[in-house]
């Protein structure tokens, strides 16, 4: 995946929504009805057999509604008409693209293409129509649709960013096989393991250390016990990069602080949050002053603002060092003493919702 600068990908990248054919749709129409000549450009890229026809500036128009459906994008010139229909994750419809060569105007150039993330399991080999291009997938086109021609110099740093924001997001399909990648695949079991024994030798430190950070006993705090495990306590595992214990506060009330292994971006991290982290950030307006004040230290005390997880590095230094355990451990009952102390832990089960007896990712499989 190309690396997206935050400056140019902001502001479009919180208005996508992720895989909505529709809204890509919309996007392309208001971008080639904005640019004719790179609209030309782009049905070049769709035509190659018909590319000295196209000529150099074409209109473009989308959602365009005709007897038997509705078209995507439809580009017009002068003796030219190509239906584009647009595919992130759907096949075909029922005879749909018969109903779409149906629909193409008797001109000297009367074209019907679609353009798809994957390869279509069913629904356009069998058409023999020569009108019928055939499907071109988004990952072939990239690179040229990087370099269309356009005469708004905004307007191209905002259609750069938005294939970068398409390609990040998936919709232009599997883009860029990482070998090194694959090759990690066989490891991803060791590693798990691996992580696996690592919480396994600080899961009791961890919870005497909460015990202790919410003043000691026994009834304090205890590890949620899987109820198919007989009673055995919980290492969760996500397919996210986390696997972490989930701590109930008190030993009788629910899940309420997660800490654990965290390797969703390298460096790996051990981290430590309430149990509802992003949806008490998020809630803010919903929270007592006690809470808000709480949220408020929280922040001012290195847990992140939108889902309240503090993070300790697991680099080399640490990993090397013969009292590496321990140091997690004291790193951890310091995080949770601030946890304690921002009254959190009880308040986050009273912000609505259904938080009670949430279960952690383990259990939801």
């Amino acid at each position: 995946m190309p690396a997206m600068s935050p400056g140019t990908t902001a502001l479009v990248g919180a208005l996508r929504r992720p895989g909505d054919e529709v809204q890509l749709t919309q996007a392309l129409s208001a971008v080639f009805r904005a640019e004719p000549r790179a609209a030309a450009a782009f049905v070049r890229l769709l035509l190659p057999a018909d590319r000295e026809g196209v000529p150099d500036q074409l209109a473009c128009r989308h959602e365009e509604r005709f007897e038997d459906g509705r078209i995507d994008l439809r580009f017009n010139g002068d003796e030219i008409d190509v239906i584009v229909e647009i595919k992130i994750h759907a096949g075909y419809g029922r005879d749909q693209l018969e109903r779409y060569l149906r629909a193409l105007k008797p001109v000297r150039i009367a074209r019907l293409v679609a353009i798809t993330r994957d390869v279509p399991g069913y629904g356009e080999s069998h058409i023999s129509d020569p009108n019928w291009v055939g499907s071109v997938r988004w990952r072939d086109l990239r690179q040229e649709l990087r370099v269309l021609p356009f005469e708004n110099g905004s307007l191209r740093v905002q259609w750069l960013a938005f294939l970068d924001l398409l390609e990040s997001e998936g919709s232009m399909g599997f883009t860029r096989p990482v070998p090194t990648l694959f090759d990690a695949w066989p490891s991803i079991r060791l590693a798990a393991k691996h992580a696996d024994e690592f919480l396994h030798a600080i899961r009791v430190p961890l919870l005497q250390a909460l015990r202790d950070a919410l003043g000691g006993g026994d009834a304090a705090a205890d590890f949620y016990r899987a109820q198919r495990g007989k009673g055995q306590p919980v290492i969760s595992k996500s397919w996210n990069g986390i696997i972490d214990i989930p701590f109930k506060v008190p030993a009788d009330g629910h899940v309420s602080v997660r800490a654990g292994v965290f390797a969703y971006n390298p460096p790996t991290r051990f981290y430590v949050s309430p149990q509802h982290g992003r949806r008490l950030a998020a809630k803010r307006a919903g929270l007592s002053d006690p809470g808000r004040s709480g949220l408020d230290r929280l922040v001012a005390s290195e847990f992140r603002e939108h889902d309240l997880h503090t993070f300790l590095p697991l680099d080399s230094a640490l990993l090397a060092s013969p009292t590496f355990e321990e140091e997690v451990v004291s790193w951890a009952h310091e995080r949770f003493s601030e946890l304690v102390a921002s009254g959190l832990l009880s308040e986050q089960h009273q912000i609505g919702g259904p938080v009670v007896g949430e279960l952690p990712p383990e259990d939801e499989k």
